[in-house]
């Protein structure tokens, strides 16, 4: 059995994305519980929901003892419910997984495989595009020198959320900034604040595609 893998899903109102060619929760949380790497822990934050998502995510727990839910009675900022996932897992890799994102079944086992083999890498992800324009399919790695990191995450950072939703080592994370206090391109300093630390990969195996109606947009 290989290292635990934490997935963060900070969620609010998930299920209002119900057009059946739109990521939900539901499509979201079923893409985790099935992937082909076994090790995980995913760490659910309700933010005081108001559209099922608390009824359905009660359900659900029921049948998996990987899930660790936690409903929030005080609304949380976005930034305060990714932080509360992170406070509450304890894998040597983390993710956050928004819950209008979906990643494929393989996605964990080859990001693990990279990262146990590339110690230099302090993140990965994989291949991806965002729903509304499938056939439109991005990559990009920083993964030279840290002047060119840097350089080069300007020329992506209007699609490097696949560095925020990447595989990070937990240990790396601990060391950046806190996303919690929510100030204006709080993410862009995050990913900045990991490729002063090393370098980020995107594998062509498996992908991700990100909603464009909910959190991730």
């Amino acid at each position: 059995m290989g290292p635990l893998v934490s997935i963060g899903l900070p969620v609010k109102d998930g299920l209002l994305n119900g057009s059946k060619n739109n990521i939900n929760l539901s499509k979201s949380l079923n893409a985790l519980l099935n992937q082909t790497y076994q090790n995980l822990e995913i760490i659910i934050s309700n933010n005081c929901s108001k559209d099922g998502t608390e009824s359905y995510l009660e359900k659900i727990i029921k049948t998996d003892k990987r899930i660790k839910f936690f409903n929030q009675k005080k609304e949380l900022s976005w930034a305060e419910n990714f932080k509360f996932v992170l406070d509450n897992s304890t894998g040597k890799y983390f993710r956050w997984n928004a819950a209008d994102d979906l990643i494929s079944q393989d996605y964990i086992e080859h990001n693990v495989k990279f990262l146990e083999n590339n110690k230099d890498y302090i993140s990965s992800s994989s291949k991806f595009y965002y729903e509304d324009n499938p056939n439109k399919v991005n990559s990009f790695n920083l993964d030279n020198n840290l002047y060119l990191r840097i350089k080069d995450f300007f020329y992506n950072r209007h699609i490097s959320h696949n560095i925020l939703y990447s595989l990070i080592r937990r240990e790396i994370i601990n060391e950046t900034v806190d996303l919690s206090k929510d100030y204006w391109a709080v993410d862009w300093i995050f990913d900045l604040d990991l490729l002063l630390k090393g370098k980020f990969k995107t594998l062509n195996e498996g992908f991700v595609i990100y909603g464009t109606k909910g959190l991730s947009k």
